[in-house]
């Protein structure tokens, strides 16, 4: 009976695994209304003594609003700053999205903030979905796994004075709630849970990107503040879709997109920028060692105007600041041109490619290769090609994925090499006994092949120099 009653004991109080600490998410700041429901109903909080104010009826729909600059539940007045909990089970849901944990609403200004607090394991549940899509090789994911549940360790408290830690968009990490959620990337939290990144003895701020366009950047070039471990490094996104992007724009459009920006310099004549290709692993006035630009001067009506990269790629909305410029009229790759019989009769037409380099450049005046000069003719464009999408620094996460791909390539050609080497040497020996077993798998199946389970942590490595991933709990 006592050894009944101590196995009993033990899978009753068997604990939990531990989720970590709590993250403030910002969901919404400096509404003026905020919709309110939960799957089976809820309950609303005072913040100061914790005292239950409101309980909904099964599936509520209600509406959290100010007047006067105070809350109100439709028309039920409430303090300034709630408590919201769902019931055993369900969950929050705020404006028509579901949120594990519970939920602070408070009110600043006349305006109403609501912060999603909850365990930053079951915060990634819902971050890493939509930071990189679970199709992608299972060690891509657990290195984004780690970069995201670093960042977010890092920013633990940096913020209190504001209420929340991150915010729910690209400017922290995106988060969307319980519905965004995937059985494969979450297996792939557990998987990793409490691992974080750390260089040297501090945790690191894993800043992570879509893709970099070849190479990434460092801190220092694109913030102005030399982080060790956030250096320039060699990446691995040729695969990604906005690896090389372009656009072109008339310039009476630029002429507007700068006034309203704040530039009085009239009409657009010319830009000076040093070109791409030519400052490959070399710093300049003008561009980091990667290439990405640091500043350009544009020339107006009024004068010079010296603009930022970064700037210049807001007001542009650029995917990157690793651009290069060109002034022209766009021409066709191909021309249309009819067939005709012996008659002359049309009986059909072939498109003929249109073999000439740089069409974008076509007959333009130069003064100097910096200087991209408008004539201002018609139909004229300025045309920009770029690569990458993203700040550069830290962790490519289209680069993660290629990492991830060349290492299984190589190691399926490896494979492959070991069987026909393993076949030469069966054909050379005629006494031989065939041992197919050794080349293939059960039942003649080709082996299936995995990189080993740690390969996640050489990509970290490769992106953060210098740092190591260990677990806090």
């Amino acid at each position: 009976i006592i050894i009944s009653l101590l196995f009993f004991s033990s899978n009753c109080w068997a604990k939990e695994p531990d989720l970590g600490p709590n993250i403030h998410v910002a969901l919404a700041l400096k509404q003026i209304a905020v919709q309110l429901r939960a799957q089976d109903m809820y309950q609303i909080f005072d913040t100061s003594n914790d005292k239950l104010l409101y309980s909904s009826s099964k599936q509520e729909n209600s509406f959290l609003n100010v007047r006067n600059k105070l809350l109100y539940l439709n028309d039920f007045k409430l303090p300034n700053k709630i408590r919201i909990r769902a019931g055993k089970d369900a969950f929050v849901q705020i404006n028509r999205r579901t949120y594990r944990g519970e939920v602070i609403v408070s009110v600043d200004n006349g305006r109403i903030d609501v912060i999603n607090i909850l365990p930053l394991e079951e915060y990634l549940y819902s971050v890493l979905p939509q930071e990189m899509p679970a199709s992608c090789p299972e060690q891509a994911l657990k290195a984004q796994a780690v970069a995201a549940r670093s960042f977010a360790y890092s920013s633990l408290g940096k913020r209190d004075i504001l209420g929340y830690d991150v915010l729910a968009d690209t400017s922290s990490q995106v988060y969307g709630g319980k519905e965004y959620e995937n059985p494969l990337t979450t297996k792939i939290v557990q998987d990793t849970r409490g691992e974080v990144v750390f260089f040297k003895d501090k945790v690191a701020e894993t800043f992570f990107h879509s893709s970099s366009g070849g190479r990434t950047e460092s801190s220092l070039m694109v913030w102005g503040s030399e982080i060790p471990y956030l250096q320039s490094v060699e990446d691995f996104d040729q695969q990604a879709p906005h690896y090389k992007w372009l656009v072109s724009f008339a310039p009476e459009e630029l002429d507007r997109m700068f006034l309203e920006a704040g530039y009085k310099m009239g009409k657009i004549k010319a830009f000076e920028l040093s070109p791409l290709a030519k400052t490959a692993d070399k710093k300049t006035a003008d561009r980091t060692a990667a290439g990405r630009l640091n500043q350009l001067r544009v020339l107006g009506e009024q004068g010079w105007e010296v603009i930022k990269g970064s700037k210049f790629r807001e007001i542009l909305k650029l995917k990157s600041t690793l651009f290069d410029i060109a002034i022209g009229i766009p021409m066709p790759d191909t021309i249309e041109a009819p067939l005709v019989d012996r008659f002359g009769n049309q009986v059909g037409q072939v498109d003929i490619d249109i073999n000439i380099d740089n069409k974008n450049s076509i007959g333009l005046p130069k003064d100097g290769e910096n200087i991209r000069r408008l004539s201002r003719s018609n139909n004229e464009k300025i045309i920009i090609t770029g690569y990458g999408w993203g700040h550069g620094v830290g962790m490519s996460q289209w680069g993660a994925k290629g990492m991830a791909e060349d290492a299984l390539k190589d190691l399926q050609n490896k494979e492959k090499a070991k069987q026909e080497a393993e076949k030469k040497r069966k054909s050379e020996d005629k006494n031989h006994k065939d041992k197919e077993s050794e080349v293939k798998g059960k039942n003649n199946e080709p082996k299936i092949l995995s990189l080993e389970t740690d390969f996640y942590q050489k990509i970290i490595e490769h992106y953060f120099s210098g740092c190591v991933i260990r677990k806090v709990y």
